[in-house]
This record gives structure tokens, C-alpha cells and sequence, in this order.
């Protein structure tokens, strides 16, 4: 049992680990709208062209738009993370203030735990912004 709890942890961790944050997934995800921009623009089809030139260009659009996709997922997921993450410890500190202390007493612990929580909800909405 120790074993399996063991692994299960170091599991986790691995996991956790490859998980990319918000502004790494961000730059993917732009970098990969980008690539799929460039490809749309890129190729040059006209009305003599070979039907391999317009296939090739179709596949390359669906490559590139499977990595939008992919990268969108991973964005979404980190986004879920970190926002999760804030909610967690919004959740922690509010739990702990003591069910016998005023709301004047309690105020600060409340006001620092609500104002973490809204600096990283706002830190979220700056960084999926693709700007260059």
C-alpha cells in the first residue's frame, strides 16, 4: 500500500511538472494562430494550380489548426489550474478564520485572502491576452 501511495505521488508530481503555466500555454497557443495564419496566407493557389498543390495546402491547414487545438486544450487546462489554485487558497484562509471572531476581527484576514484571490484572477486575465 505505502508502495502504490509512493507512486501515486510521484506520479502527481511528474504530472504536475509537464504542465505548462498560463503564459507558457499562451505563447504556444498564439505562436500556433499564428503558424495556422501563415500557412493560410502562404501558399499561392490559383486556378492553373495542381490538385497535389491544393491537397498538400489542405493538409497543411488541418496540421496546423489540430495544433491551435492542442494548444487551446492546454491553455484551458492551465488557465483551470492556476484559477483553481487561487480558489483553493480563497477557500483555505476563509476557512480558517475562527466561527467565534467578529467580522471587525476577522476583517484583515478576510480582506488579505480576497484581495490574493482577486490578483490572481486578474493576473489570469492579463496573461492570456495575445499581444505581441
Amino acid at each position: 500500500m505505502k508502495r502504490l501511495l509512493i507512486a501515486a505521488f510521484s506520479a502527481m508530481l511528474l504530472l504536475s511538472a509537464c504542465s505548462p503555466t498560463v503564459e507558457e500555454a499562451t505563447a504556444a497557443y498564439c505562436e500556433d494562430l499564428q503558424t495556422l495564419l501563415d500557412t493560410l496566407i502562404a501558399q499561392d493557389i490559383q486556378p492553373a494550380s495542381a490538385v497535389d498543390d491544393v491537397e498538400a495546402y489542405v493538409d497543411d491547414v488541418k496540421a496546423a489548426y489540430d495544433d491551435v487545438a492542442s494548444s487551446a486544450e492546454d491553455l484551458d487546462q492551465a488557465v483551470s489550474d492556476q484559477l483553481e489554485a487561487a480558489r483553493n487558497d480563497f477557500d483555505d484562509a476563509v476557512s480558517s478564520i475562527s466561527g467565534a471572531a467578529t467580522v471587525g476581527e476577522a476583517f484583515q484576514q478576510f480582506a488579505d485572502a480576497r484581495d490574493a484571490y482577486t490578483a490572481a484572477v486578474g493576473e489570469t486575465l492579463d496573461s492570456v491576452n495575445c499581444q505581441p
